[in-house]
């Protein structure tokens, strides 16, 4: 994107963008436009005109309004082709709800053997960049505040507010604080610390790993994790964390470790009898699912076993594990809080930690 800050420019800008029939919104064009945690409520309309009249001139928005055109129309094309498929029926029914009823039966098959214990959990760090800067600059926690300036990597929950986010150009989200606070506020641009995120980013992986040594990470402020192992242990076991921890570590090296339990008795980390049936029913699930528990943890189908614990009350166990180690992750890096996803699929559990930003 391109700026000019010349008087006449921004006239004749602002005119045309008044003017202009606009097919999609900034947020439908632009990534960095669209809505992230921290932005409910905000003037979603104000901000998407101020996104457009700043950057309406540049070579990439031209392309994007080129290629919302395109995308309207296959979509005309489409219901068109809908419409036909529609009128050509002689029993009444649309198109779509005649196809809604021949795969009811696959849906409800489907919904009987998904996989019913949620153990797939997604954290993500709240603001990771510019939290990591909070802690040596708390000044600037109630500030509209962002990590980059050419380019803004990430923004605190002040600056969301304004709906200056990730991805964005700084010049921009300068623009965006400056009109909706009518002047009173600016943005504060902080240099970015590579080596800050990284330490920061080891020390929540060491808490995580506790949980599940094959946990993956695909980017600094992020981690997938299955917490089945970890809550077998602690619920039919009724092993404390440190005895758990050791148990999936030693589990994680062969397929069969044993150990001892809390009573120095001989502990075996392999498959009880009660728990084999409960494996077999979910076996078909399990290796249809691509998710959860295909992380190349050993110990993910060794301890499935939740004892005599219901759905509900394993969920809940579940969930107060997550919570048990969002308070281990916080205490270690010293103050940076993090947002997790509980579900029985990666997909679900990404997008419940979403839900409840920040520290939910």
């Amino acid at each position: 994107m391109s700026s000019n800050n010349g008087d006449d420019t921004a006239a004749g800008t602002a005119s045309n963008a008044a003017t202009q029939h606009v097919t999609a919104t900034a947020s439908a064009l632009i990534v960095s436009a669209a809505d992230k945690a921290g932005m409910e409520g905000i003037d979603r309309a104000r901000i998407d005109e101020i996104i457009l009249r700043e950057s309406a001139d540049s070579n990439y928005m031209k392309q994007q309004r080129k290629r919302d055109a395109a995308v309207n129309e296959r979509i005309e094309r489409m219901k068109k082709r809908l419409a036909e498929r529609d009128g050509s029926r002689s029993d009444g029914k649309t198109w779509r709800e005649a196809e809604e009823r021949r795969l009811q039966p696959e849906i409800n098959r489907l919904m009987i053997t998904r996989r019913r214990l949620s153990t797939c959990v997604v954290v993500d760090m709240d603001a990771f960049y510019m939290s990591c800067e909070l802690l040596t600059r708390p000044d600037l926690q109630n500030v509209p505040a962002c990590v980059g300036s050419g380019m803004i990597l990430t923004s605190n929950y002040c600056a969301r507010r304004y709906g200056v986010r990730s991805a964005m150009a700084g010049w921009i989200g300068d623009k965006l604080v400056e009109e909706l606070s009518d002047g009173k506020e600016k943005l504060v641009h902080v240099p970015s610390n590579y080596d800050l995120y990284a330490k920061k980013a080891h020390e929540v992986r060491e808490v995580l790993a506790q949980y599940d040594p094959k946990m993956r990470a695909y980017s600094l402020d992020e981690c997938y994790m299955d917490i089945g192992p970890y809550l077998s242990l602690r619920t039919s076991k009724g092993l404390e964390h440190e005895q758990v921890v050791a148990a999936l570590t030693q589990a994680d090296g062969t397929a069969e470790a044993e150990g001892e339990d809390g009573n120095g008795e001989a502990l075996s980390l392999k498959p009880t009898a009660s728990s084999r049936n409960k494996i077999a029913a979910n076996a078909e699930d399990e290796e249809n699912d691509d998710d959860c528990g295909d992380n190349n943890n050993k110990a993910t189908h060794l301890f499935t076993d939740i004892g005599e614990l219901s759905p509900e009350a394993a969920l809940k166990a579940a969930a107060d594990i997550v919570d048990e180690m969002r308070k281990k992750v916080t205490k270690a890096t010293g103050g940076l809080t993090c947002s997790a996803g509980l579900a029985n699929n990666f997909m679900l559990a990404k997008i419940a930690s979403d839900r409840n930003k920040p520290d939910g």
